[in-house]
């Protein structure tokens, strides 16, 4: 399973093992458990934070040091800033899905080959 295709059921809210159950339990949780397949989503507390913080650094901070290396207006970056903001915050619930879609990938998506 390739991990575009894991990230993409994830950005839909579902499992990204079977693609069927959804991984949503509130706006800023996820489920224990798939509905559908059983997948444990939560092995172990400390998992899923680094993909989601390496995620959030790359895409907020990046563009910010872009703009202040090119010398891009002060006014421009604090608008880009409140915008980054803002989509993070109304993205999280695809963010958390991404951040255990890699995870999933890294640990069992690569070892299931596609049916020839």
């Amino acid at each position: 399973m390739s991990l575009l295709r894991c990230c993409w059921k994830a950005i839909k809210g579902l499992c990204p093992k079977c693609g069927h159950g959804s991984i949503v339990q509130s706006r800023i949780a996820i489920k224990e458990r798939c509905d559908s397949c059983g997948l444990k989503f939560i092995d172990q507390s400390g998992d899923g934070w680094v993909f989601l913080l390496f995620l959030d650094r790359a895409l907020f901070i990046f563009p910010i040091v872009v703009c202040f290396y090119f010398g891009i207006n002060i006014k421009a970056v604090i608008g880009l800033c409140i915008v980054l903001l803002c989509t993070f915050i109304w993205l999280t619930t695809q963010r958390l899905g991404v951040s255990l879609a890699i995870e999933y990938w890294i640990w069992e998506g690569r070892k299931i080959k596609k049916p020839q």
